[in-house]
């Protein structure tokens, strides 16, 4: 069993001869400025101060069981302005009020192969507060609370190959506020698992599988909506913007003759259009009849 280290308080991970407070709990390198945990922790606070540094939790936990109210000792990794910042490896399992990580104004950051579990309802698991252009790649959260949030303006950031699943009551699992981020390749199932209510996204080839409401809500205008696995329990989507595009997706709820959609020139594409929910005049002309 791995040994930990228990108490709260912030560690800083700074680009020094010691990596800040990092040989304390892990080992520093400072040619690839790579912290590398070396123990579990819990309760701590881990706020990186500088650019390009690599905090590399080699698969030891984050446990998170008390309440701070008190930003940021509720966040579990900290991240403010910071730039190209890779936090890799590490399982959280946080089980009271906060954020697992938060980057704040954060710039070409990478957030690889975390995973999170057994959060409580009042947790988000990653939270994007105008930050831009990073990158989410092959997380995996499981979770009560809230899963991947982009918020105010963050804008360019890219999520693939990431794993959602929320459990006993959650609503979203992924929330975008921002324009132009990509969401590709991502498997992802709650309550109501997509809201977009930013603009000029692109959602595409995604598993998105909602237990209660919709699939995919959208507010926001001129989002590209193509080739994804859309389930919902009544109408799959809906949409409340202007001018999205909505193309070759799979319908759970449009994919049978019973259901309005039959193919007659065995293409795999239904015969007739389908009007998506909220909208007088928008369709997706090419719905699929099977993923």
């Amino acid at each position: 069993m791995a040994s930990s280290v228990s108490a709260h308080s912030i560690k800083h991970i700074r680009d020094d001869s010691s990596g800040g407070d990092c040989t304390s709990i892990g080992t520093w390198t400072s040619s690839s400025k790579t912290c590398k945990l070396m123990t579990d922790l819990v309760n701590w606070t881990i706020q990186i101060d500088n650019d390009g540094i690599t905090f590399d939790g080699d698969r030891h936990k984050i446990i998170y069981n008390q309440d701070y109210h008190e930003f940021p000792d509720n966040v579990v990794i900290y991240l403010p302005n910071r730039q190209k910042v890779t936090i890799k490896n590490l399982d959280f399992e946080i089980k009271k009020s906060g954020y697992g990580i938060y980057l704040k104004e954060g710039f070409q950051n990478y957030l690889i192969s975390n995973n999170v579990n057994k959060t409580s309802h009042d947790m988000t698991a990653f939270k994007l507060m105008n930050s831009t252009n990073n990158m989410l790649l092959g997380n995996r959260i499981i979770s009560e609370g809230y899963g991947i949030e982009l918020a105010l303006s963050s804008d360019n950031n890219i999520l693939v190959n990431n794993k959602l699943i929320g459990y006993d009551g959650m609503d979203q699992c992924l929330t975008i506020d921002g324009s132009k981020n990509i969401v590709i390749s991502n498997y992802i199932m709650s309550n109501e698992p997509v809201y977009l209510l930013g603009s000029g996204n692109t959602v595409v080839n995604n598993v998105i599988k909602a237990q209660e409401k919709w699939a995919l809500k959208v507010t926001g205008d001129k989002n590209k909506i193509f080739h994804n696995d859309i389930e919902g329990p009544n109408e799959d989507v809906s949409d409340g913007g202007d001018n999205n595009q909505w193309f070759m997706n799979h319908y759970y709820n449009y994919d049978e003759p019973s259901e309005g959609c039959f193919d007659a020139y065995d293409n795999g594409i239904c015969d007739s259009p389908l009007l998506i929910w909220r909208t007088m005049n928008n369709y997706d002309q090419f719905p699929l009849v099977s993923w």
